[in-house]
């Protein structure tokens, strides 16, 4: 009994031994990745690397319990095991603080939001291609007329503009869609371009076919639901004839830009739904993939010659050189309701105002709340 124990107890010293010189040469390693990583602002690779630390350290210092406890039943050893466990604790303990401080250190940092130089910086390095830029102090009529002139020289230039208002929740949200465990103040090019290139080379699905589907779910939620009727409360009566939208983000033309800034990306697609392709948008709580913005867009612009021309965090606009026909408002309307029911439960209450005022609009406006 005396001599296994004796045994064991020297394999494990020897293990132990051997598993801390090899944690000498991954600390250095680890030390090396920890300054590319800071340097990347790659927080979730820095998280995952004190993590794994804290996994190896805290296995360590339960084997030297272990060892401490039989050490002491067997009365062998017992100061060397108590040596050993002291040591163990005290690296579990250093490696797990640091782990939690760097931890609480990015959750202030995600409070505290990242000031709006950095983001200008960013969304223009996630653009990736040409830009105009507008601040506050510009109009929405100057910002729609620079839209236009864009959208006509892009005709012989091959690109589309969108604008794309520079905020928190704009960026987050169109790196999100590419790369979901990426860190939220950073941009991974090579991802981004790969999964641009992935997208404009998958093939576009059939739009009509998805607002129908979508109308079709929207009826069948209103049914069992019970609390609306589909004629009364959704279809409605127009009681007053509503105004359109010829500007963007604001209805008069004197208005300012309600973002600190916006860019006029100038995105260098070759058809007008591919937009989404480069900067994907997603309804998160909706069943509205990114494919299908582009199915549906594709679908309007061989219909209506719409084309997208904004993505925000929670909104979508398209532009048309001019308005639909009075005779397609209704069935323009139920369209846009299929697509976003927010449009009709948050803004114009009834298919029926919406289409007074969609056959005087030249944009069209949708926002997922």
């Amino acid at each position: 009994m005396d001599l296994t124990f004796i045994l064991v107890l020297i394999a494990v010293l020897v293990l132990m031994a051997f598993l801390y010189q090899r944690k000498q040469r991954k600390e250095k390693q680890m030390e090396l990745d920890l300054e590319t990583l800071t340097a990347k602002s790659d927080w979730v690779g820095v998280s995952n690397i004190l993590k794994r630390q804290v996994y190896t350290w805290g296995a360590l210092f339960l084997l030297t319990i272990g060892l401490l406890v039989a050490s002491i039943v067997n009365h062998h050893k017992v100061i060397v095991a108590a040596i050993t466990t002291a040591f163990m604790a005290y690296r579990f303990i250093k490696v797990y603080r640091l782990y939690r401080v760097f931890k609480d250190s990015v959750r202030t940092d995600d409070e505290e939001h990242v000031d709006i130089d950095e983001l200008r910086r960013l969304t223009k390095e996630f653009l990736d291609c040409h830009y105009q830029e507008f601040d506050s102090s510009t109009t929405v009529f100057e910002i729609t007329e620079a839209y236009k002139s864009a959208l006509e020289r892009g005709k012989s230039q091959g690109f589309y503009p969108v604008l794309v208002p520079v905020s928190e929740n704009n960026f987050i949200g169109l790196t999100a869609e590419i790369d979901p465990d990426g860190p939220c103040y950073s941009v991974d090019m090579k991802k981004v371009r790969a999964w641009r290139r992935n997208m404009l080379a998958t093939a576009v699905t059939d739009g009509h076919k998805k607002i129908d589907e979508l109308l079709a779910d929207s009826k069948a939620d209103i049914e069992q639901d019970g609390s609306l009727d589909w004629r009364k409360d959704i279809i409605g009566e127009c009681e007053e004839k509503l105004e359109g939208r010829n500007c963007f983000f604001e209805r008069s033309d004197n208005s300012l830009l309600p973002y600190d800034y916006v860019l006029l990306a100038e995105v260098p697609v070759k058809h007008a739904w591919e937009v989404f392709a480069w900067l994907p948008f997603y309804a998160d709580n909706y069943d509205i993939a990114v494919t299908d913005h582009m199915a549906v867009a594709k679908y309007w612009f061989e219909r209506y010659r719409a084309v997208p021309a904004y993505v925000d965090s929670d909104m979508v606009g398209y532009y048309l050189d001019k308005p639909i026909a009075k005779s397609q408002a209704i069935d323009v309307a139920l369209e846009h309701f299929a697509y976003c029911p927010d449009y009709i439960y948050q803004g114009y209450g009834t298919i029926a105002n919406a289409a007074s005022s969609i056959c005087d609009s030249s944009i069209w406006e949708f926002w997922w709340d």
